[in-house]
C-alpha cells in the first residue's frame, strides 16, 4: 500500500499529524497485478473466545487446513469477491499435496513476502504469532493466490512474538532465524516451501537482496533520517503528539517507550544486518551473473537482426542459469536454459560466458527478461530486484 504523512483538521482545527495508509482495494490490485477481477482476502484472526466445536482451535491465519469454510471466515475476511472455495483449496494443498503448490499460489511472490517479514523482523505478519495483517489476491486469469504485506505498522520488531515462546527480548530480535519456522507443522507457508531445495534457495537469494539493497547500504537509514525531519516539528511540539520530543529524536538509535518498548530502528537494523550478512545460510557465495548483453547488429551489416542472442557471464560454480522472458507486457514469462556449449551464441564452450537465441513472434519485436543462476548451495538473480525491473531490449534498438 501507499502512504504519506497528512495534517488532519476538524474544521478549522489542526489535530495533529498522521500517517494515512492507501486501503487494500482496486487501485492497489489495478497497480500491481493488472485489471482487478478476483477476490481479495485479508488474514485478520478471531484471538479470542472459543471456536464452534466444528472448527480447529488457535489456527489464526496461518492457512493450515480447517474442517469448513465457515470455519476459514474466522480468520480470513473477505474485501472483495467471495472465492472461498478457492482459499479453502489453497489450505488443503498446502497439508496434503505440497508439490501442486503452483497450481494455486505465486510462489515467489510469497517468498519474497516471507524474506521482507524476517529481515525487518515484521512480526505482526504471517510469521509472528497471530498470522496476521497479509493479503491474498486471488488472480482468476492466472488462477494463483498473490500474497503480500497488508499493515507494517509494527515492523521493526515492535511486535515481539513469534508464537513459540514469550515475546522476545531485544538480542533475539537482531539474532532472529532466517529460516525461523522452517520446521513448524503449525506455519505450512514457511515450512512447505522451504523443504523444497530451489525455493529454499530462492527465498535466501530474496533475503541477500533485501540485506544488500537496503541495509548493508544504509538506503533505510537515509529514508528514516529524511521522514525524521520532514515531520518533527509537528510530531513532538504540534497539536496531540504521540511522542516526547526526547522520545522522538532518540528512536532511531534507542528503545522508546514504557510498556510497548519500540526499538531503536537503526540500532536493530544494524545488529540485524551484521548478524544476517555473516550467518552461514546468507554467507554463502552465491553465483555472479555479470556483463548481460545482447548481440547488436555489425556496423555497415546488410541483414537486419532478427532474433535476441542474450549473453551473460556467470561464474562461482553455476549448475543451471534460466532465463525468464516474453516478448510483450501482457504475457506470462516462459523460462528457458541458457547454455555455455559454443552453440549458443555464447563463445567458446566452458568459458563462463551463457547465451540464449530468442526468436520473437511474428510482429514482436521486443523482449523483456530476467535471470537465474544456481549452484549447489545458493542463487542469483539479475536483476536482483526483478519484480519491478528487468532487462529489455528492442529489434530497433539493436539494429542501429
Amino acid at each position: 500500500s501507499l502512504a504519506n504523512s497528512a495534517r488532519v483538521y476538524t474544521n478549522v482545527t489542526v489535530i495533529g499529524r498522521f500517517v494515512t495508509v492507501e486501503p487494500l482495494g482496486d487501485a492497489l490490485l489495478e497497480r500491481n497485478y493488472g485489471p482487478a477481477n478476483g477476490s481479495l482476502f485479508r488474514a485478520s484472526p478471531v484471538k479470542e473466545g472459543k471456536a464452534p466445536p466444528e472448527c480447529r482451535s488457535k489456527i489464526f491465519g496461518t492457512l493450515q487446513k480447517d474442517n469448513s469454510i465457515a470455519c476459514l471466515k474466522r480468520n480470513f475476511t473477505a474485501l472483495r469477491g467471495q472465492d472461498w472455495s478457492r482459499l479453502e483449496r489453497l489450505t488443503q494443498v498446502l497439508q496434503d499435496d505440497p508439490e501442486a503448490i503452483e497450481q494455486i499460489l505465486d510462489v515467489d511472490r510469497a517468498l519474497w513476502m516471507l524474506a521482507f517479514n524476517n529481515v525487518l523482523v515484521n512480526l505482526q505478519s504471517y510469521t509472528g504469532r497471530y498470522s496476521e495483517n497479509y493479503f491474498l489476491y486471488y488472480d482468476r486469469d492466472s488462477g494463483t493466490f498473490k500474497p503480500g504485506p497488508a499493515d507494517m505498522n509494527l515492523a521493526f520488531g515492535s511486535f515481539k512474538n513469534t508464537g513459540e515462546g514469550s515475546d522476545l527480548r531485544l538480542k533475539e530480535l537482531e539474532t532472529l532465524s532466517p529460516v525461523l519456522h522452517q520446521d513448524n507443522p503449525a506455519k505450512p507457508l514457511i515450512s512447505q516451501l522451504l523443504q523444497v531445495d530451489a525455493y529454499r534457495k530462492r527465498y535466501l537469494a530474496h533475503m541477500r537482496t533485501i540485506v544488500q539493497d537496503y541495509f548493508r547500504t544504509d538506503r533505510y537509514k537515509e529514508r528514516a533520517e529524511e521522514l525524521q525531519r520532514m515531520i518533527r516539528d509537528e510530531a513532538t511540539r504540534g497539536q496531540n503528539p504521540y511522542y516526547s520530543q526526547e522520545d522522538f529524536n532518540s528512536s532511531l538509535r534507542k528503545v522508546i517507550g514504557s510498556k510497548s518498548r519500540i526499538p531503536g530502528l537503526v540500532s536493530l537494523m544494524e545488529a540485524r544486518t551484521d548478524y544476517l550478512k555473516s550467518h552461514p545460510l546468507l554467507a554463502i557465495v552465491p553465483p555472479s551473473i555479470q556483463e548481460v548483453s545482447v548481440t547488436r547488429r555489425e556496423r555497415f551489416a546488410k541483414e537486419r537482426v532478427d532474433e535476441f542472442a542474450i549473453q551473460a557471464r556467470v561464474d562461482f560454480a553455476p549448475r543451471q542459469v534460466h532465463i525468464f522472458y516474453r516478448f510483450d507486457t501482457d504475457s506470462d514469462f516462459e523460462q528457458a536454459l541458457l547454455a555455455d556449449d559454443g552453440k549458443s551464441k555464447d563463445g567458446e564452450a566452458g568459458d563462463n560466458l551463457y547465451g540464449i537465441v530468442l526468436t520473437p513472434p511474428s510482429g514482436k519485436e521486443y523482449v523483456e527478461y530476467y535471470l537465474v543462476a544456481e549452484n549447489a548451495k545458493a542463487m542469483s538473480f539479475s536483476p536482483g530486484h526483478y519484480m519491478y525491473e528487468r532487462h529489455s531490449h528492442t529489434l530497433t534498438e539493436i539494429n542501429q
